[in-house]
């Protein structure tokens, strides 16, 4: 995965004006971003920045297909995670955020996860692990999905499934947005943009409403994750 640039700004609910938060382009120190988090097979199997050799690392590399700088994201086989976690006990109920990124993706498989509106806590009642995520369950077939509160947390439903190419040249890169509402009261909502177009959700709305997606201290995760291992016995389509 070859990340080329991000933007993340919050506008406060109440006003017209906004506040960047993070601007980051492809080249610049990765900790502009946020902080590295690497791991094994086994969840919760952390392995420190610069200490995953060859197989699972987030460094500044140029993509050498496009011949421009980026953020490199690698997660071999049999790692779980390669992923920025970013903006830290930043983000706040009852405002809206606006979050956008481009990359590229040679290759794609079911269960990899691209990004995570992460919640910290995920046993705080309510339970909701995951908000919303992307995750691909097939060959270029990306899914967005959502947690309803409550449960183990886990209990997720796919809102919106469309095709996403994956491949080495510029017809490959694409830009993914969110524009996300989080009031807690059962009001707030959830905007999707692809390629600069705004995405039509399952339901037929173009934006979704009445979710929850602030139910305690919550954090974007974007970057190369697989929620199969657990059940791939190290098979090669692991994700």
């Amino acid at each position: 995965m070859h990340f080329l640039r991000t933007l993340l700004t919050a506008l406060a609910v109440s006003t017209a004006s906004a506040k960047l938060l993070i601007d980051f382009t492809g080249g610049d120190d990765p900790s502009k971003l946020g902080h590295i988090e690497l791991e094994r097979y086994t969840l919760g199997d952390r392995i420190p920045p610069g200490e995953g050799g060859d197989d699972v690392f987030i460094k500044n590399e140029e993509d050498k297909s496009l011949s421009r700088p980026s953020l490199h994201y690698k997660r071999s086989a049999h790692f779980r995670r390669a992923e920025m976690r970013i903006l830290e006990n930043t983000l706040k109920q009852d405002h809206t955020y606006y979050v956008g990124w481009t990359f590229r993706l040679p290759h794609s498989r079911a269960g990899l996860v691209v990004f995570q509106w992460k919640k910290d806590d995920k046993y705080a009642a309510p339970a909701q692990n995951i908000p919303f995520h992307l995750e691909f369950k097939g060959h270029d077939k990306l899914s967005l999905d959502y947690t309803t509160p409550g449960g183990n947390g886990s209990d997720r439903n796919p809102v919106w499934g469309g095709d996403f190419s994956t491949g080495e040249g510029e017809e490959h890169i694409h830009s993914v947005a969110f524009a996300i509402n989080t009031d807690n009261n059962g009001q707030g909502w959830l905007e999707f943009y692809l390629d600069g177009k705004k995405q039509t959700f399952d339901n037929g709305k173009e934006r979704l409403e009445n979710v929850f997606l602030f139910t305690g201290e919550t954090r974007p995760k974007i970057g190369n994750a697989c929620s199969r291992l657990e059940r791939s016995e190290f098979a090669d389509e692991s994700c």
